[in-house]
């Protein structure tokens, strides 16, 4: 299984490791996966599978899970004028 809206993935991802200072070395010495692969869903050139998105979460801190979750499932706010430096 796969998830197939990426943008909405990468988006999140890209927003939750920015406000907790998550790097991509970080997530991908704990996940085992490959700097190059958390940078591909980062940046939605590569969907994620279940598997994977599960490694990611784990590896995340509680707060910036339930943070990423949250974004997920509520979207970003559209009337915000935050931007998300990359």
């Amino acid at each position: 299984m796969y998830w197939t809206n990426t943008m909405k993935f990468s988006d999140a991802l890209r927003r939750t490791m920015f406000e907790f200072n998550l790097t991509g070395a970080d997530l991908a010495r704990q996940t085992g996966l490959s700097q190059n692969t958390v940078s591909a869903f980062k940046t939605g050139n590569q969907s994620i599978s279940t598997e994977n998105l599960e490694k990611i979460l784990e590896a995340m801190p509680a707060e910036a899970r339930r943070y990423y979750l949250r974004l997920l499932n509520d979207g970003f706010d559209k009337s915000s004028n935050d931007v998300i430096a990359v």
